[in-house]
């Protein structure tokens, strides 16, 4: 499922890169328990380089308009469905989860999650988002670049 080229490599800055640890770990399908595949193993210094492309990627993203930012959001958005079935079973593989509840929950609210932010983006006020229980605060501006670090098997097409 992922392939040599990427199974020592990070997404970092746009581009694949090697990770500074050539060892790899097996990802480990719960349902299971066999090696569904083998990513790179991080260090520090990998997680230092992401989040420096972070910081440089950042002024960029902030300089953009409402309406620039709202289309990064809907082309994520067209890209989850595109991929919804992708997802679905990725999910289902890496964490045992029913690939019923994958499809009818997980990724739906990963699609969501434009329909939470799309509104912030075109907002020149302070807006409250969450439930009752948990209330955050947004508003319209870039002030954070925020990134994730998960394994991610990809299709062998």
């Amino acid at each position: 499922m992922i392939d040599a080229d990427t199974r020592h490599s990070f997404y970092i800055g746009g581009r694949w890169v090697r990770s500074s640890r050539p060892d790899t770990i097996p990802v480990i399908a719960p349902a299971t328990e066999e090696s569904i595949a083998e990513i790179a193993m991080g260090t520090a210094a990998d997680v230092d380089r992401a989040a420096a492309a972070a910081r440089a990627a950042f002024p960029a993203y902030a300089s953009l308009s409402v309406e620039a930012r709202v289309a990064f959001l809907d082309r994520i958005h067209a890209l989850l469905l595109e991929r919804a079935e992708l997802f679905a079973r990725t999910i289902s593989l890496e964490m045992g989860a029913a690939i019923s509840h994958a499809r009818s929950a997980h990724v739906p609210f990963a699609v969501d999650q434009r329909e939470t932010a799309k509104p912030l983006a075109t907002s020149n006020r302070p807006s409250s988002v969450g439930s009752r229980r948990r209330r955050y605060l947004e508003i319209s501006r870039p002030s954070l670049l925020m990134c994730g670090i998960a394994p991610a098997i990809r299709s062998a097409r």
